[in-house]
């Protein structure tokens, strides 16, 4: 077994939160979702990520939306707060 189909092994993705909705998405969800999509073999895609690397991630998106809408301060506001999660 190559190092690659280890580590795809031992992936495992415990939930996903959509950042336009808020809604929470199981394991199981994820997994029937992708496998309706036929998309399995591209599990290598998915990021695994701490607390804090998620709220960053999750901040900047949000960021972006601001960003587009022509919302500076906020925009600036945001990124300042998700980078204070990359500092901690």
């Amino acid at each position: 077994m190559s190092r690659s189909q280890e580590n795809q092994k031992n992936l495992r993705i415990l939930f996903f939160i959509d950042p336009t909705s808020g809604q929470i998405f199981t394991h199981k969800n994820i997994l029937e979702y992708l496998q309706k999509i036929n998309e399995m073999d591209h599990l290598e895609l998915i990021d695994d990520m701490n607390n804090k690397k998620f709220i960053h991630k999750w901040l900047i998106g949000l960021s972006k939306a601001h960003k587009e809408n022509e919302e500076i301060i906020k925009y600036s506001s945001i990124v300042s707060l998700a980078n204070k999660f990359i500092e901690i």
